[in-house]
């Protein structure tokens, strides 16, 4: 009898977790290659931003690492994008640094949620922030970036943004 209690609860805990862990979103693994003047972007931040809006419409973003590869995540953090048709914005600036001018810089940050915090810590300790551009300006807002995508699903997607002045 105890057994039998104690077996149920273990079965009932882990059936509990998994339905959990699952998201109710359902996203198309999108990933996406950047290149300006035909050479990988590192450090750039890429977002989806929904034309169509509305409740089902999210934005998914995510920063390129060394080879220029990006695997955006819709909030709160799931892989993938949620299929619809996509303004994409691509945008680069410097690392934030100390407030001295000698100051080390701090590391790139590898993800949308680590250039907040690090945005953030920024405005607390009264370190400069360059925001100068280091990309084409025109593909940092939705309103003049002419590149667009299509997510559809279920197949993965491939993509590639090429860049110029």
């Amino acid at each position: 009898m105890k057994y039998s209690i104690l077996i149920s609860g273990l079965v009932f805990c882990f059936v509990f977790y998994l339905g959990c862990n699952k998201s109710p979103i359902k996203t198309v693994p999108v990933s996406a290659t950047v290149q300006y003047n035909g050479a990988a972007v590192e450090g750039a931040l890429v977002t989806f931003n929904p034309i169509d809006k509305g409740p089902e419409n999210r934005s998914a973003s995510g920063m390129t690492d060394a080879s220029g590869i990006v695997k955006p995540l819709t909030p709160p953090g799931v892989k993938g994008v949620v299929p619809g048709k996509y303004k994409v914005t691509i945008m680069k600036t410097p690392t934030i640094g100390g407030s001295g001018k000698d100051a080390p810089a701090a590391p790139p940050p590898q993800s949308y949620d680590e250039a907040l915090a690090a945005s953030q810590n920024a405005k607390q300790t009264n370190m400069k922030v360059d925001a100068r551009h280091q990309l084409p300006v025109k593909y940092a807002s939705s309103k003049t970036t002419d590149l667009e995508a299509d997510v559809v699903g279920p197949k993965a997607l491939d993509l590639t943004f090429e860049l110029k002045d």
